[in-house]
């Protein structure tokens, strides 16, 4: 728990919880803007904002900090436009922040209440001082402040070792707080990939020229794009299941690959409404389409190159994608 001189301390212990979901309550002190994020609203916007009017798709989530602690607040749709006029960004000092409590999308998959009310907060009004310009870390902030050591407020700390030196903090969500995505836009656009789960995998991939002769074998493929072409359009059945899951390894070569595709929609709550389309080859087929769909998308998207060579395996065969960018019929949808 934060200090007993921590502002936001100090600003919280105000709150009535019984009455914390009607009534602000207002930080005298100033506060620092660490991050700004956006991301796109879903189905849950009016349990969340049930007063908001608003037009926008868009949600911003941000990291507050008094120079003592750290906490987690989205803003207010009301307060959009100060984001979007870049009055409200990282570093800029905030005087008057009006909070009230209101719970996060992931309370729905298990997190008690009281413990998401501690965690994240909703801004619902604030000014923003024309002093203290720079970014987080500057003069405007506190001199000496190392932001990744502060602590998250409201939230306890867990020791690693029982009766060990050193206590571990838990961080609160750092997923779109306010509804159901697996990860945050880019603020100028929907076509940037942007947040490190972009960055993350499970296994690296190796070019042709990397990879190690004893593996040659196991990249043998067993079926060609030409068979599963044939197959498919044929309705023979020979290649696909009664989901239209493909049979066998397709061992194929990256050609190209396209700018992430954005589909979310505000009456949608696909976690992870991204696609990417690749151009592809084998030994039988000089291109095909191959789509990115969901996380398989935010999770292999970044580490796709021109160039290397790519095991697939459960994947769905389409007879057509969208002739308005490819002349190709055919194509191999990888999604999860």
């Amino acid at each position: 728990m934060a200090a007993v001189s921590c502002p936001l301390q100090r600003t919280f212990s105000r709150f009535n919880l019984s009455q914390a979901g009607n009534t602000p309550v207002l930080c005298r002190e100033p506060l620092w803007v660490l991050s700004v994020q956006r991301y796109g609203r879903d189905r849950g916007f009016s349990l969340y904002f049930p007063q908001a009017i608003t037009t926008g798709d868009s949600l911003y989530d941000a990291t507050l900090t008094d120079g003592d602690c750290r906490i987690r607040v989205t803003l207010d749709p009301s307060l959009n436009r100060l984001v979007e006029r870049n009055v409200f960004h990282c570093g800029a000092q905030l005087q008057h922040v009006n909070f009230l409590p209101r719970l996060a999308a992931q309370e729905e998959e298990g997190e008690a209440a009281e413990e998401v009310w501690c965690r994240t907060y909703r801004v619902v009004s604030l000014e923003v001082s024309e002093e203290a310009e720079g970014d987080g870390e500057s003069e405007g902030l506190v001199a000496g402040v190392q932001v990744e050591r502060l602590l998250w407020y409201g939230t306890p700390r867990i020791q690693e070792v029982p009766g060990g030196p050193r206590d571990r903090e838990r961080a609160p969500s750092l997923l779109p707080l306010r509804a159901k995505r697996s990860c945050y836009l880019a603020l100028w656009n929907n076509q940037d990939h942007y947040g490190p789960a972009w960055r993350e995998t499970s296994a690296s991939i190796q070019t042709d020229s990397e990879e190690p002769a004893s593996e040659s074998a196991g990249l043998r493929p067993t079926v060609t794009l030409r068979k599963l072409r044939e197959d498919f359009l044929s309705h023979s059945g020979g290649v696909s299941t009664r989901r239209g899951m493909a049979k066998g390894m397709l061992v194929v070569r990256v050609l190209n690959k396209s700018r992430v595709m954005y589909y979310g929609k505000s009456d949608s709550n696909c976690k992870c409404p991204y696609k990417a389309v690749l151009e592809v080859c084998d030994t039988s087929v000089g291109g095909c389409m191959c789509v990115l769909w969901n996380s398989v998308c935010v999770c292999w998207y970044v580490r796709l190159q021109p160039g290397q060579l790519l095991r697939l395996r459960g994947y769905r065969v389409k007879e057509r994608y969208d002739t308005r960018t490819t002349d190709q019929q055919d194509i191999v949808k990888r999604r999860r």
